[in-house]
């Protein structure tokens, strides 16, 4: 490796200089199609450095960066090294005493000549000589002052100290597109910092993930893995026209089609949702009071099934594991009772039994395991119409419970369990208690919970609710009015400067639509961008 080079954007920098009728100089800058001025890099933070790109890429003015680095053998490195630490120790010695802290920071200084000592002899680092400038543009000299201005406050606050080009001349314009070194003394720098400030613009391979959106700030694509986190639940969140639903809708195709997910239940009680979204590969099921659904099972349940089913229900109705005992035994019993007895119509009359008072539904009406259950059929879209339903305590839970059934039984598949207009099952007490008790237990089942809201008032309709966000391990927040305060310590906002939701731009009016990402203490805002073919089936 002879040297190494970065541009950006490229540019046939030689054709500038064809014409010095193209080029007018000035004190500290130039012109040449636009005003700019150069700034050269003398010192820098290592810790902070790897930030520049981001910040750069913040500014709405063009920066070039010029990032240009060569090896030092290693004979010369030693070299450095020990005249980097015999010329620190002399000046310590010089100033030991004396009422001044230049003293310290030259014990600072050797300390970090010697870390880089071990880092060069011991962990096989190198040293470069780096060259890193930057070139701002501007579109009068005002212009050129104010981007400049803007570039120097940001860069010192990351502990870059630049150097501006105060002497221009038609050779250090020229130099300053060269290759080669800058004749200042060259700035030394070994290999572990240099992989933390190279501008590569790389983003590490996702995986399986899927893509969500932009980085607003760097303009990097943002990958999610529903099932890689400490939590594998997801909340989407915002208010009617935000971009909320046509995210989902997106979210849920990129996540069938990138292989991220195996299985997609949704259970739509608007009807936002159709076959048609998601390909052949996909089932409409009408879900109304007291169907249930068939499982391919039959006969006795195992006991890894009757142990979480058992506690799921004890904890839903009665708030802890009371009752898990009575309820297993139960459950074995009706499972015992006849050979031929399914697993559904055990779940029902458990439910029936403990969830709900004797005018609950005697009457069945058996969804087969084929048309929801079967390996082909990757999408299950479970039309409740719950608006048009009257209320009943049994119909979301038991499809909840049912499909958690399927999912112990089916453990090495992932699968997603989408809950739209999430409001309506949380202020129902047992769907909601269904709900918060499974989000503890969904990653063991490789169960991703996907709710979607208006609002996080929605979360806390009930108390138990909150268990639901608490094992969540990403949040989308589109535009919403309804953001109190307060939510901050339970997002993990604490540490940011209160993100202004109300304005966030989505809708079917514009092109794209923009969300913020909560995840592991992060805050990410996302630029939400779609393809016409998504736009189209999404509708």
């Amino acid at each position: 490796m002879s040297e190494y080079h970065i541009e950006k954007p490229s540019e046939k920098l030689t054709e500038t200089f064809q014409s010095r009728h193209d080029l007018w100089v000035g004190r500290n800058y130039f012109r040449n199609r636009n005003y700019e001025t150069t700034y050269n890099t003398v010192d820098m933070t290592y810790s902070l450095g790897h930030s520049f790109e981001s910040i750069i890429e913040s500014f709405d003015f063009p920066v070039i960066t010029r990032l240009k680095l060569e090896p030092i053998d290693k004979q010369k490195t030693e070299r450095i090294i020990a005249s980097l630490l015999a010329s620190r120790h002399a000046e310590m010695k010089f100033h030991y005493g004396k009422k001044s802290h230049l003293y310290e920071d030259l014990k600072r200084e050797s300390g970090e000549v010697e870390f880089l000592s071990d880092r060069v002899r011991n962990q096989g680092n190198s040293l470069f000589h780096m060259d890193l400038s930057f070139r701002i543009s501007g579109k009068d000299p005002l212009d050129l002052k104010d981007n400049a201005y803007r570039f120097e406050t940001a860069m010192n606050y990351l502990g870059i100290v630049n150097r501006r080009i105060n002497n221009v001349s038609y050779r250090t314009i020229k130099n300053s597109f060269s290759l080669n070194r800058r004749r200042d003394t060259p700035y030394i720098i070994d290999s572990r910092s240099v992989s933390s400030i190279l501008p590569v613009y790389s983003t590490p391979s996702p995986g399986k993930g899927v893509f969500v959106g932009m980085d607003s700030i760097d303009e990097k694509p943002v990958f999610i893995d529903s099932f890689q986190n400490e939590s594998f639940n997801s909340v989407i969140l915002g208010e009617t026209g935000s971009g909320k639903s046509f995210f989902s809708k997106v979210f849920l195709r990129r996540s069938i089609s990138s292989g991220n997910a195996d299985k997609i239940f949704i259970v739509d009680p608007l009807n936002e949702y159709s076959a048609d979204m998601f390909g052949p590969n996909s089932v409409e099921i009408n879900f109304r009071k007291g169907d249930i659904l068939e499982l391919s099972r039959e006969g006795p349940l195992d006991n890894d099934l009757i142990s979480p089913l058992a506690s799921i229900i004890s904890g839903t109705i009665y708030g802890d594991d009371g009752m898990r005992k009575d309820i297993e035994n139960d459950i074995r019993f009706y499972s015992e009772e006849n050979s031929g007895t399914t697993i559904s119509h055990i779940l029902h009359r458990i439910w029936s039994k403990y969830g709900m008072d004797s005018k609950g539904s005697k009457t069945f009406n058996i969804i087969k395991s084929q048309s929801w259950m079967s390996n082909d059929t990757r999408v299950v879209i479970f039309k409740t119409n719950i608006l048009e339903e009257e209320t009943s305590n049994s119909l979301l839970p038991e499809l909840i419970l049912s499909i958690f059934a399927y999912s112990v039984n089916n453990p090495e598949t992932r699968k997603m369990l989408v809950i739209d207009e999430a409001h309506l099952a949380l202020s129902n007490r047992h769907t909601s208690g269904i709900l918060s008790n499974l989000s503890r237990h969904s990653r063991h089942y490789m169960l991703s919970i996907v709710s979607i809201t208006q609002s996080l008032d929605d979360l806390f309709f009930h108390q138990e609710n909150r268990s639901l966000l608490a094992n969540t391990a990403s949040i989308f927040v589109f535009r919403t009015r309804s953001m109190k305060g307060e939510y901050a310590k339970m997002l993990n906002l604490e540490g940011f400067e209160e993100p202004d939701f109300h304005s966030l731009l989505g809708g079917k009016t514009i092109d794209y639509s923009e969300c913020f990402l909560i995840k592991r203490k992060r805050l990410i805002k996302l630029r939400i961008i779609s393809t016409k073919e998504e736009r189209r089936k999404a509708g």
